[in-house]
This record gives C-alpha cells, sequence and structure tokens, in this order.
C-alpha cells in the first residue's frame, strides 16, 4: 500500500535530527500506534518488516488485539483505549519517536496527536477522514494555529478537486515568511485545477497523490531542498530519548570524576569507583545491562498474548 510508504517517510523524515550545532542527531525508534483497523496493520507491518524499529499497538477490542499479535509477532499489542491519557503515559508515550493516530474518529486522533506532540513527540500523524475546519475549531483553532506558527517546517496541503476555501487561505497567510511547501493532494483525478493559485503563494509546491503514491519522490527531494537535510545519516546511532541521554551524561560525570581524583592524586581504588561508575551506565545505555527501573518498566507494558 503506497499510502503506507508515504506515512513510513513522514515518520523516519529528519525534521529535527539535528540540534543548533549540528552534533547531536535524533532517529526514529520508537513508534507508538493508536488504532488496530486495516491501515495501523499495514503500516506496524512494513515496519516490522524494515527492521529497526520498537513498535508498541494500541487497540481498545480484545479480539482483534488477539488477532493482531498472531498477524505482527514481533510488534508489541497492547489492550486498551489509546486515546486515555493516562493508558498513554503507562506505556511510555514520553519515551515514543513517533506517534501515529489511526482510529476510527477525527476528533480523537488530532487530540491525541496533539496530546503526544505537547509532551515532544518529534513526529506525530494523525488520520482524518473529513476535510472540515470544524473539527480544528471543535478542539480550539487558537492551538493549531500556535503549533503552526512554531512549526520548523509546514506541509499545506491542498485536495485538487475542490476550490480553495476560507480554511485554505487562511493556512495560506499563516506559512508567509516560514519555511513552506505547497502539497496539491488527488492529482490523479485533476493536476491543474490549483496550480497557479497554490505556486504563487509557495517557494515550492508539490503534486501529490497519496491513493497512488504518485510524487513522492518528489515531496521528499522539496523537503531536503527546504531544510537543507540532504547530507543527513539517518541510519546513525542516535540517542533517541530522555533515559538514554541521563546514561550519557552520568557516564560523562564520572569519567570526570575519575579525572578529577587523578589530578589530586587519589588512589587508583578511588578512580577505579569513577571509571567502573561510568562503564557501568554505559551498559546500561547499551543494553548490556538491565536496571531495575528498566525492567519494571518492561513488566508494566507488557503485552497481553504475547
Amino acid at each position: 500500500m503506497e499510502i503506507m510508504e508515504i506515512i513510513t517517510e513522514a515518520i523516519n523524515y529528519p525534521l529535527n535530527h539535528m540540534k543548533e550545532l549540528g552534533i547531536y542527531k535524533h532517529s526514529t525508534k520508537n513508534i507508538m500506534i493508536v488504532g488496530g483497523g486495516k491501515m495501523s496493520y499495514y503500516l506496524a507491518r512494513q515496519l516490522s518488516e524494515t527492521g529497526g524499529y520498537n513498535i508498541k499497538l494500541i487497540e481498545i477490542d480484545e479480539t482483534r488485539c488477539e488477532k493482531l499479535c498472531e498477524m505482527l509477532p514481533n510488534v508489541e499489542i497492547i489492550l486498551g483505549d489509546g486515546t486515555d491519557k493516562e493508558i498513554l503515559m503507562e506505556q511510555g508515550l514520553k519515551n515514543q519517536d513517533a506517534f501515529v493516530a489511526l482510529t476510527k474518529i477525527d476528533e480523537e486522533n488530532i487530540i491525541s496527536s496533539m496530546y503526544a506532540s505537547s509532551l515532544g513527540i518529534r513526529k506525530t500523524v494523525a488520520k482524518v477522514n473529513r476535510v472540515s475546519y470544524d473539527v480544528l475549531e471543535s478542539i480550539g483553532v487558537d492551538r493549531a494555529v500556535k503549533r503552526l506558527e512554531n512549526a520548523e517546517l509546514v506541509l499545506a496541503v491542498f485536495d485538487a478537486t475542490r476550490d480553495l476555501n476560507e480554511a485554505d487561505y487562511r493556512l495560506i497567510e499563516l506559512c508567509k515568511g516560514k519555511k513552506a511547501i505547497g502539497i496539491i493532494n488527488k492529482t490523479d483525478i485533476d493536476k491543474n485545477h490549483l496550480k497557479g493559485k497554490v505556486e504563487e503563494n509557495f517557494s515550492q509546491t508539490v503534486f501529490i497523490s497519496a491513493k497512488t503514491g504518485k510524487g513522492k519522490e518528489e515531496l521528499a527531494k522539496a523537503i531536503e531542498e527546504t531544510l537543507g537535510t540532504a547530507d543527513f545519516d539517518t541510519s546513525a546511532t542516535a540517542i533517541v530519548n530522555d533515559r538514554q541521554c541521563e546514561c550519557c551524561k552520568k557516564a560523562l560525570d564520572a569519567l570526570k570524576d575519575a579525572d578529577n581524583a587523578l589530578m589530586l592524586g587519589m588512589t587508583m581504588d578511588a578512580v577505579t569507583v569513577c571509571l567502573d561508575s561510568a562503564i557501568e551506565n554505559l551498559m546500561v545505555l547499551t543494553g548490556e545491562k538491565a536496571t531495575e527501573l528498566v525492567v519494571n518498566e518492561i513488566f508494566a507494558q507488557f503485552c497481553v498474548g504475547k
């Protein structure tokens, strides 16, 4: 399914891979999917077959959970309401690199994705079946606009089968002065309907079809050019969550303590204690040693049916 490839690319694309000095890369490893429908299944299967991901899928229906456990042996299937904030937190939402909401209810997808984004999740995807500005109004237009204003990159999507409406024009206005790409979707039906109207407002305009997958290479290239990320190595080793950052910090602090101990003329036993602490934190980082906290977290997230 081509649409799954587009979502996969959106999850993987390094919009926030490099911090200001260019010395910190963030790659997508931990992915949470809410909803156990067909789209969730195909996405989880594709990511699982690609390899290198820790995928957690939350589904509210017990029978569907059991079936998903059989069909997706390498995916952690959780029985629960994926729109419940408490459940999301219990399942480690804060430690995820990407969050994908694919339930049948648009409002729940939007709200849960915004909640994930508010926790610092770098990549969030929400499935919306109805193109309706009223949906955004019902959950607070101001919040949506604020997120757009703070976005590093805006992908403004327009429907090629209809004229621009009030919401579209407002979106265009909000994109002025920002890094933004105009995307005209459904070009398999009509390619030229909005061509001039969108192109005159964006430095780059891409014509795609989510149905056929046409235009995804052009979109990827446009994103690279806009963000200057063409040379990023997304396969490189990366520190991907707060726990790993903390392990690195503790290891570095222990090495500094060891260095100070040597400078102060302390015994080698004191230096060794500091070095052991550094090694221990690095082993926790790589998974060679599991602390009680990590073990408890694993059992707290134990999968039904595994």
